[in-house]
């Protein structure tokens, strides 16, 4: 950003880091009635969410550093002058979802970024949740909101999203298909930043099949969460991280050149786990997962909802 942040995107075409950007700015809040007004004016207002609970008791503040100080450098780059708020949505239900989506306009190509897993145990229970056969609260309304800003903006279409975000990316896309095979035409990429490939049972349907060649995935060397299920046919690119095993989710800790993501080979440790992980959710049931999670989380939620 601080060395390309004035490039326009005629100079430095649209790239992944762009992407990654707009994937972390999906973590903020932004007022209803920015619509149609320049990221730049959204992010003033933007904030940060504090979870409360139903008697208003703050849960957590998710002020994160890293996140507040790249709004304002966005906020300052003559790159995203041009780039305006589609939409935005988001929500919190105590136990069950934990959900936000935006979308932006460059020029006629709609962006989509749908937000990562916060610090609440509900946003990690739910997440846990997507290697479920079952859709939760947070897929559906990823779908939900791309077929809307797909129906109101049409034209090309980028979807993309950070750990459960990048779920949420690919299953939106393909319920988008499913629904209508010839939206598949404005789609031109799906970008999952080390998050969870779709269930076995969506990756069997015609319409994966429609989006598997344009999925992308980024996956840090030593990570697990990336590597839960498949990405299909789409590419894998696994990529360097300054920290060690499951601090490399973190996206801050990620090493860049220029404008790309630092390729790396994935580790001997990455492979062992995720195929042992990825073993016992391919021999383990639903109800049965549905039990363990809730057990894993109960500790916690008696203790005051408190973060992981």
């Amino acid at each position: 950003m601080k060395d390309y942040g004035d490039a326009t995107f005629e100079q430095v075409k649209p790239n992944t880091l762009d992407l990654l950007v707009l994937a972390e700015l999906s973590n903020f809040d932004y007022a209803s009635h920015t619509a149609g007004t320049p990221i730049a004016h959204a992010i003033e207002r933007a904030v940060l969410p504090t979870i409360t609970s139903t008697s208003h008791r703050t849960i957590v503040s998710l002020n994160n550093k890293e996140d507040l100080e790249l709004a304002q450098v966005v906020k300052q780059a003559g790159r995203y002058r041009n780039v305006t708020m589609a939409d935005f949505r988001a929500h919190y239900v105590e136990g069950g979802q934990q959900f936000g989506a935006l979308a932006v306009r460059v020029g006629d190509t709609l962006c989509v970024a749908f937000r990562a897993t916060d610090l609440t145990v509900t946003g990690w229970h739910e997440s846990l949740e997507l290697s479920r056969d079952e859709p939760t609260g947070s897929q559906r309304d990823a779908a939900t909101f791309l077929k809307d800003v797909h129906a109101r903006f049409g034209g090309p279409l980028i979807v993309c999203g950070h750990s459960k975000g990048g779920n949420l990316a690919e299953f939106a896309c393909r319920q988008l298909v499913e629904d209508d095979p010839e939206s598949v035409r404005d789609i031109q990429c799906i970008c999952n930043f080390d998050g969870p490939g779709l269930a076995p049972r969506y990756r069997r349907t015609d319409a994966y099949r429609l989006i598997e060649p344009l999925i992308h995935a980024f996956i840090p060397k030593s990570s697990i969460v990336g590597n839960i299920h498949d990405h299909g046919a789409g590419r894998v690119s696994y990529i360097d991280s300054r920290k060690p095993f499951v601090m490399q989710h973190y996206v801050y800790n990620w090493k860049t050149r220029g404008i790309h993501l630092m390729g790396a080979h994935q580790t001997l440790l990455g492979k062992v786990v995720c195929k042992a992980l990825n073993t016992l959710i391919d021999v383990t049931d639903d109800a049965f997962k549905q039990r363990l999670f809730t057990v894993m989380f109960k500790p916690y939620r008696v203790l005051g909802r408190r973060l992981l």
